[in-house]
């Protein structure tokens, strides 16, 4: 507890031991709690609390750039800025609680040192000072955002030389990059449903296959029974003949049970989806097809016509082939 500080240490430490004193005797009660506290009145530094939010919002925008990896501002004038909005924060934490007790709210207590009027002071004195200090802050944060366009679009376009005025475009192409990426996470959910679905039909087939196959093995074993067996040994075919029918019953349900984990509900609503999407898909095939149909008949109908055209026009370069010799034979 605060109130068990070894005499020694505040001997040694006489800032500390001011604190210490202040806070034993000012904020905690005989028994070492903490004194009530109240608030002060909502309506007193609106717009210095309003100020003071806007600045501590730049400044947390900064924080979370630095914590990105991105090392701190080397401008002083950004560095004073930041110390500067600290500074009034720390201030106004001090100004927003104190001690419900009226005695200790008197001109002449003081909490580390200063008064509440110097505290007040000390507030309108800053003000003015983060003020100026915001334009600073934004432009660092203008700064570090284009930056970090600059670094994603290297990330993805090392190749080419890019214009710096021209990253911030390249950037916002990520969002196709990322639409891809998203299109193949789909197209590999697919791929994994069907193949869930291959091995559930693989699976009842084979369910199937053995059911007949001990269905066939007891058709053996009765007609075995029956015509050589029947009297001998009757009590055991009974028997035999229970154990079977209970074994393909069995298999009958355990296929079924398998279906119907393979055509749940949520499997056959995406069927249903897909269904409609080839069917959408198969419409418009057959118009495209029929579209090619009909030109295809077209060129068909003028087949001959299109024939005699090249045939001419194959004639005529070689007549100009001709001339161009005759011709540089004459000149040359």
């Amino acid at each position: 507890m605060l109130g068990h500080v070894p005499q020694s240490i505040l001997s040694a430490n006489p800032n500390f031991a001011e604190l210490h004193k202040q806070i034993i005797t000012r904020y905690l009660t005989p028994d070492g709690r903490t004194k009530a506290l109240e608030e002060t009145d909502v309506n007193d530094f609106t717009e210095e609390k309003m100020t003071y939010l806007e600045h501590l919002a730049l400044y947390n925008e900064l924080q979370k750039l630095a914590v990105q990896g991105f090392k701190p501002p080397k401008d002083g004038r950004t560095q004073g800025a930041l110390s500067d909005v600290l500074a009034f924060a720390e201030t106004r934490q001090l100004l927003r609680y104190r001690p419900r007790d009226p005695d200790l709210r008197s001109s002449g207590v003081t909490l580390l040192g200063l008064t509440e009027k110097d505290l007040y002071k000390q507030v309108e004195g800053q003000l003015g000072t983060v003020k100026n200090s915001k334009d600073i802050i934004i432009k660092a944060i203008e700064e570090r955002l284009i930056k970090r366009c600059e670094d994603i679009a290297k990330l993805h376009y090392s190749g080419q030389e890019i214009n710096p005025k021209l990253r911030l475009a390249k950037a916002s192409q990520l969002d196709i990059v990322l639409k891809k990426k998203t299109s193949l996470i789909e197209s590999t959910k697919i791929d994994q449903f069907n193949d869930y679905y291959r091995l559930g039909e693989t699976l009842a087939t084979y369910l199937e296959v053995t059911k007949d196959i001990l269905e066939t093995l007891w058709c053996l074993l009765e007609e075995f029974m029956l015509r050589h067996e029947c009297e001998k040994n009757k009590g055991f075919n009974e028997y035999f003949s229970a154990i079977v029918n209970s074994i393909i019953l069995k298999l009958r349900v355990l296929r079924i049970n398998t279906l119907l984990s393979v055509y749940d509900k949520d499997t056959v609503e995406s069927l249903k989806a897909i269904r409609e999407k080839l069917r959408v898909e198969e419409i418009s095939k057959q118009i495209k097809l029929r579209e090619v149909e009909e030109l295809l008949g077209k060129y068909e109908t003028f087949g001959s016509e299109f024939e005699e055209i090249i045939k001419e026009y194959i004639a005529l370069q070689k007549d100009i082939l001709i001339a161009e010799d005759n011709l540089r034979r004459i000149t040359g």
